[in-house]
């Protein structure tokens, strides 16, 4: 008799590389790489980076059951378009929206689900809406449109400190909304009503020299104790990195920064979460970081995102007499740029990239090659 052993399955990520229908040449198991001819199936993590749109022209299911992906993040500059089909999240599933969601028929969250919309996303119902009786994980900091009716369940919770929901058909709300926010008569406005504790110019992250450094910008803070930096894989499960205290109340610019010492190997995500001396918080929009902790080199290019000028700076840490070659490729792996730069001191240089014509708007990757190995950083061109 032989006894077979089952076969661990693993989720894996995948992410959007251009626009397009849910099919085999639209997806990635790398940011920005070539299309792996394949698909996400059963409990897999989706991303839809900026400037791409997903569209789906069927009934979409996120969280338990054969076939359903576990996480759906749209980014900033992202784009999900449902073709007014109907949109659920199940026990299990996660739904963050940066960017936008348009164009879902009836829509309903079950308990045990997880939807977290950010400052400055959309959401756009043609349908229905129905959170279920007691699913409390849902936090809306965007704003959504509801052209239908719109059900909050028994015991639901619907929270959110910044977030809007429009209503232009009946209102059924059993369980809590924005703390207790009233929505009467229809057509009407749910509003989380917060004045934003803080202004964000930046946040960014790059990868320096066994580091990933992180920085933000501030240009107006109101009652702000203080920034928790969190830091994720699949844009899921979050861990706190580190906690930075706020300078409370400012009219003035102010910049932060922090060096994760002991940052993820590959591409991980990085947000801040901003809490105010009420206990009340915001989350930032996710940045990326592709993190090569066995390398000798690093580098980033700024600024980014571009804005297709035909001068971009490279900065470059490395050994004094390292030869790097610079390609950037766009997301055809048509080459854009070449170049080879001869390294000339050991500490931080700075490179300009002039280029022989305009880039168009899209995603780019940069690619470093030195001493037979290979490094590679997006470059967004708005």
């Amino acid at each position: 008799m032989i006894l077979l052993a089952p076969k661990m399955i693993s989720a894996a990520t995948y992410y959007v590389i251009k626009n397009g229908n849910w099919s085999s040449g639209t997806f990635s198991t790398s940011l920005g790489g070539a299309s792996c001819g394949c698909t996400p199936n059963s409990s897999d993590i989706v991303i839809i980076p900026s400037p791409y749109t997903l569209t789906v022209n069927f009934d979409f299911t996120i969280g338990t059951g054969a076939g359903n992906i576990s996480t759906l993040t749209i980014q900033s500059g992202g784009s999900f378009d449902v073709s007014n089909k109907n949109l659920f999240v199940k026990s299990g599933g996660t739904l963050n929206i940066y960017g936008t969601l348009k164009r879902a028929a009836d829509v309903q969250f079950s308990n045990g689900s997880v939807v977290n919309t950010y400052s400055g996303s959309t959401f756009t119902v043609t349908g229905n809406f129905q959170n279920n009786n007691s699913s409390t994980g849902i936090t809306f900091n965007g704003s959504m449109t509801v052209a239908g009716s719109f059900t909050n369940g028994v015991n639901a919770i619907i929270s959110g400190t910044t977030g809007t929901i429009s209503v232009n058909g009946s209102v059924t709300n059993n369980g809590t909304t924005f703390g207790g926010a009233a929505c009467s008569p229809s057509p009407c406005t749910f509003s989380g009503g917060t004045i934003l504790p803080i202004e964000l110019i930046s946040f960014t992250a790059q990868p320096k020299q066994g580091i990933v450094k992180l920085d933000w910008i501030t240009a107006t803070e109101l009652n702000n104790d203080y920034f928790t930096v969190e830091r994720t894989k699949d844009g899921k499960t979050f861990e706190i990195v580190t906690k930075v205290i706020g300078f409370g109340n400012s009219n003035s610019t102010l910049s932060y920064s922090y060096s994760d010492a002991h940052p993820t190997e590959g591409v991980s995500y990085y947000r801040l979460k901003q809490t105010d001396f009420n206990g009340n918080f915001t989350y930032s929009n996710l940045v990326s970081v592709d993190f090569n902790g066995n390398s000798d080199l690093s580098f980033s290019v700024y600024p980014n995102p571009a804005d297709g000028a035909s001068l971009i700076n490279l900065s470059l840490t490395t050994a004094k007499g390292q030869e790097v070659l610079v390609q950037i490729y766009d997301v055809t792996g048509k080459e854009s740029y070449e170049n080879r730069f001869l390294v000339k001191d050991n500490s931080e240089q700075i490179y300009a990239i002039e280029l022989s014509q305009q880039l168009s708007p899209g995603i780019y990757l940069m690619m470093l090659t030195a001493d037979q190995k290979r490094f590679s950083n997006k470059l967004i061109v708005k």
